[in-house]
């Protein structure tokens, strides 16, 4: 992987974890504060942001836009606060 992005798969499930600094310069201009970055839509915004470091020419067909994963991820997370999770 690059600096500070670790990708992790088990039998069930995958996704990425993201050192502070990756986080803090990157990923907290979208509004989102998250170490643990799951498979789905989660992991897909990890690979859209981080696709060249990552090596990722084509990241997800069909590819959501960046607009488009913030807005699902941001209506996933308003649901589950509401879920009382």
């Amino acid at each position: 992987m690059a600096h500070g992005i670790l990708r992790y798969e088990t039998d069930s499930h995958g996704g990425y974890w993201l050192s502070r600094d990756r986080r803090d310069v990157v990923l907290a201009s979208l509004g989102f504060e998250k170490e643990w970055w799951e498979q789905a839509d989660e992991a897909r915004l990890v690979d859209f942001v981080f696709a060249e470091e990552l090596g990722i020419l084509n990241p997800h067909e069909p590819l959501k836009t960046l607009g488009e994963l913030v807005n699902a991820l941001r209506a996933e997370y308003e649901a589950q606060k509401e879920a009382g999770r």
